[in-house]
């Protein structure tokens, strides 16, 4: 039994929300190296929230997934990235 319409939503937001958190994870991996990122540069709680919430609203899953899936560590994030400018000020540039 696949539960109420409700019970399948909110499965299909957790779903997504943890696809979001993987993809971002994947990104800041590949694009912020730790030595790169001073202590009083990482991001605090609030703002790993949004962009969580930014990954997870984001319109470029697709582009997303092919880029990480050929992107070497150490790539600048890309332009479609809504969360360029924050993984971009955790590097430095």
């Amino acid at each position: 039994m696949l539960g109420t319409r409700e019970e399948t939503e909110q499965m299909l937001n957790f779903r997504r929300a943890a696809e979001s958190l993987d993809r971002m994870s994947t990104m800041l991996a590949l694009t912020v190296s730790p030595t790169d990122a001073q202590p009083d540069e990482l991001i605090s709680d609030i703002q790993m929230r949004d962009a969580l919430r930014a990954c997870r609203d984001c319109d470029n899953v697709d582009q997303c997934d092919a880029w990480l899936a050929v992107a070497p560590a150490g790539a600048k994030t890309p332009d479609f990235c809504p969360n360029r400018a924050r993984f971009e000020f955790i590097h430095g540039h």
